[in-house]
């Protein structure tokens, strides 16, 4: 009897070796949509033998193993407090997996009530990490406000920021600690660990083997919308299965939070001061195709597989926004950064709110595509700006090169 598509779970677990036949899967994640599993491909071969008649045929060849599914998920932030010491959630886990990287931004504190807004005096002698985003006070304290901010250095009690708050903190005002995910930039770090996945209908089942993301697509940045991500994994090989559904495999159901009362930061790269450099987006957008190459040989688990492994190459990563188009000038600012081609560096707060907080941050970006012009949207008159954003080359450590760091807290 069919089935609602619509009833369904997606459960995954990393592999110790790329695959591996081993049916277990400890994690399930709270996804959106139906999970298609029409992609999953395995063609028939025709050999096109030679015949005797005119409409002879002889049966086809199994072919190699292969296709792709997409798991799609909303941002949903830490889903607890990261105002204390943190344990990484199941989307956090998967997007280290899939970007390369995951960890927490450092060790929390609260402020003391001196420094400035760009280098902040927190209770804490140290602990902050160089290159993560933090999150500072609330969103209506009138000084901070909640929103996040980018590390350069944590010492002696003071937060040095890459990017200005909007004031500074008062002494107790709490400094929090999210998840930061972010690639690896080193051209030797270039491996990537394997999942397998058992993707649940109400009807048909499906294992996946040596699962490997192939796209990344991040949406729903605009001002009210829903910030999400549709992942695509590859697969090496694949069985259909009977399983228990429903699943008693718990699910972390965190809330979202549509994009509201954050900030949007942009300035010249290594300039932290605020003034100036925040506009008030109507839209924001960011791609990133990740760089993934197959390894294509022998030595598969499955007679019909022939991906082996994957590596990573170089990303490509570009974003635009769009603002109010400004009065006249003879040297409009977008388009006088879009001439100058001096870099810059973003810092796009979503939603500022504790637990459902989340944010991204470019540390070098240039700009790209057409000239910033005026056009008409909705009735009134916009300018875009269009950009591409990769690794601060100049700096020394993983996360400090990393060209893209989401912050989720």
């Amino acid at each position: 009897m069919s089935r609602s598509p619509r009833l369904g779970a997606a459960l995954y677990e990393t592999e110790s070796s790329w695959g591996e036949n081993t049916s277990t899967f400890g994690t399930r994640l709270r996804t959106i949509g139906v999970l298609d599993c029409s992609k999953l491909e395995q063609q028939k071969l025709n050999p096109d033998r030679t015949v005797q008649f005119r409409n002879e045929i002889t049966p086809g060849v199994n072919g190699i193993m292969g296709g792709e599914f997409t798991v799609r998920m909303t941002l949903t932030g830490h889903g607890a407090t990261t105002a204390g010491a943190i344990s990484l959630s199941a989307l956090e886990t998967l997007l280290g997996l899939v970007v390369g990287n995951v960890a927490a931004a450092g060790t929390n504190t609260t402020g003391a009530g001196t420094g400035t807004a760009s280098a902040p005096g927190v209770a804490a002698a140290s602990g902050g990490t160089a290159g993560a985003l933090a999150r500072f006070g609330a969103l209506g304290d009138g000084r901070a406000n909640g929103q996040f901010a980018a590390l350069s250095s944590h010492a002696t009690s003071v937060m040095t920021l890459l990017t200005e708050l909007p004031a500074n903190m008062n002494n107790g005002d709490v400094v929090y600690n999210p998840a930061i995910v972010y690639p690896t930039e080193l051209p030797t770090s270039n491996d990537i660990t394997s999942t397998r996945w058992l993707l649940q209908g109400a009807n048909q089942e499906h294992e996946a083997h040596g699962c490997y993301p192939k796209r990344a697509v991040w949406s729903g940045f605009g001002p009210g919308e829903e910030p999400m991500v549709d992942i695509t994994f590859g697969t090496s090989w694949w069985k259909p299965v009977a399983t228990s559904f429903p699943t008693a495999t718990s699910v972390q159901t965190y809330a979202h939070a549509p994009v509201a009362a954050g900030s949007f930061f942009m300035a010249d790269q290594g300039t932290a001061t605020r003034s100036g450099a925040t506009y008030n987006i109507r839209s924001f957008s960011l791609t990133i195709d990740l760089g993934i190459v197959e390894l294509r040989g022998p030595g598969g688990v499955n007679a019909s597989q022939v991906v082996t492994g994957c590596k990573r190459v170089p990303d490509r990563i570009s974003g635009e926004f769009v603002v109010d188009a400004e009065d006249a000038a003879t040297a409009p600012a977008l388009g006088a950064k879009w001439l100058a081609n001096t870099p810059q560096h973003i810092l796009y707060s979503w939603s500022v709110a504790d637990t459902t907080a989340g944010a991204v941050y470019l540390p070098y970006v240039v700009p790209d595509g057409p000239r910033p012009t005026q056009f008409d949207l909705d009735g009134l008159n916009r300018t875009r700006f269009r950009f591409r954003a990769g690794t601060d080359a100049s700096k020394s450590t993983a996360l400090e090169r990393a060209a893209y760091r989401f912050a989720s807290g």
